[in-house]
């Protein structure tokens, strides 16, 4: 009898157990473990360059001047022909100046006013000739060159530069227009005796030329530069008149005489290669703003 109650209930067991797998299910969940994949590899980088030297950078920079610097105007101011003339430094010698407008770095607008004065009066010499018991005194005229001289040019150029440096040559060309005015007047009343001589004689001329130029200026400081230069003109067209007076008074005798002459005459020349090319050379500072 116990023997077929287990039975019995061993199959109960057996019919129940799927129909309680049905209603509970076990979810087993499987996780795999997966290695971790290792991080990409950062590209290469270029080696840098090794810097340049700090003494290299420095003197690069001062060979070379600001491009600011380069661009702005100047007020140039110079001694003309100081090597062809032996008296540049004398008074009444003349002076220059001009005003250069920046066009870039390169180009270079440059108007220029050179003005001449010169005063040279007759100067009277005595001369004392003695002989023996007799002395003898005389004196006479020493005329050297025109009593009086103005001259004026103009000139507009177009200037380049030829180097970023501070020291740096450059080069143009322009045009020139000028004029000048010399007089010859003095009063002899010494050479003759019983004679006055007046003399009045004039020369007007003025011209239009080409002209190229070529120097080397040095940027001293952002202020200021000094420059040298050499010009070679060629005049063009020229128109020259020439006018000359001389009266003579002379008393001798008793009988006032006076004698007057008059001359005038009136050239012009046209690309005269033989008295139109002129040549000299200057030093000057420009002072930049």
């Amino acid at each position: 009898m116990r023997s077929f109650s287990r039975v019995l209930m061993v199959g109960c067991l057996l019919v129940a157990l799927p129909a309680l797998a049905e209603q509970n299910p076990v979810t087993v969940q499987t996780v795999e473990a997966t290695a971790d994949a290792p991080p990409p590899k950062a590209p290469k980088e270029a080696p840098a360059s090794e810097p340049e030297p700090a003494a290299a950078v420095v003197a690069k920079k001062s060979e070379e001047a600001p491009a600011d610097e380069m661009v702005g105007a100047a007020l140039l101011f110079n001694l003309n022909n100081v090597f062809t003339s032996g008296a540049i430094l004398d008074e009444h010698r003349g002076y220059g100046f001009g005003y250069l407008l920046d066009l870039g770095e390169v180009w270079g607008l440059r108007l220029g006013l050179d003005v001449t004065r010169i005063t040279n009066p007759v100067r009277v010499e005595r001369v004392t000739t003695i002989t023996g018991n007799t002395t003898v005194t005389d004196y006479q005229l020493t005329i050297s060159g025109p009593t009086d001289y103005f001259g004026a040019s103009v000139g507009a150029d177009l200037v380049r530069r030829l180097s970023r440096r501070k020291v740096a040559p450059f080069a143009g060309v322009g045009l020139f227009v000028d004029m000048s005015h010399s007089a010859l007047r003095y009063t002899d009343d010494v050479s003759v005796t019983d004679q006055v001589t007046q003399v009045n004689d004039r020369t007007s001329s003025w011209g239009v030329g080409l002209e190229g130029l070529a120097g080397i200026s040095w940027r001293v400081h952002e202020s200021f530069s000094l420059y040298a230069e050499y010009t070679l003109g060629l005049t063009v067209f020229r128109w020259t008149s020439v006018r000359g007076e001389t009266t003579i008074e002379n008393s001798a005798g008793g009988t006032p005489t006076t004698t007057r002459s008059e001359t005038e005459a009136i050239t012009t020349r046209w690309l005269n290669l033989g008295l139109g090319l002129g040549q000299g050379a200057s030093l000057g500072v420009m002072a930049h703003f």
